[in-house]
């Protein structure tokens, strides 16, 4: 379970946006990733996280907030998170990727290295190609 210490986060509800201050005017970092959902639907997933800003909290202390979007996966278009500086808020960011990547495929979907039929590595810190390479062929997935 995420721990955000973002006092002003809120919820509105599917497709609208939920943060302190996450527009996504500056992105950090991008990314994206061909899938196939449990249906067998071909797609391309995008992942973008913002810079992170800083903002005053309820309590009077500066925390930091990033937009992240994980188009077209994430219920809203753009999520924010929030940590006490700006490294937790960009790791909480990726992490949020990653719970969701993972969530996609634990409800049957696909997640593939970009251009390519080569699972990710969810939990890798880069989430780089599985090394399926290293799995005798028999035992590979067709």
């Amino acid at each position: 379970m995420l721990a955000f210490r973002c006092e002003t986060l809120k919820q509105y509800g599917p497709g609208r946006r939920i943060s302190a201050d996450t527009s996504m005017n500056d992105i950090i970092a991008k990314t994206s990733f061909d899938c196939i959902d449990q249906k067998g639907n071909a797609f391309v997933t995008t992942v973008e996280i913002g810079v992170p800003k800083p903002f005053e909290s309820k309590s009077g202390s500066i925390d930091y907030s990033c937009s992240v979007a994980v188009l077209p996966l994430n219920v809203y278009r753009e999520m924010g998170a929030c940590g006490t500086d700006s490294l937790m808020a960009l790791s909480l960011a990726i992490e949020n990727t990653r719970q969701i990547l993972r969530a996609f495929v634990q409800l049957g979907g696909r997640v593939y290295y970009s251009g390519t039929k080569t699972p990710i590595d969810i939990d890798s810190p880069t989430f780089q190609p599985v090394a399926e390479h290293l799995v005798n062929p028999q035992f590979r997935v067709q």
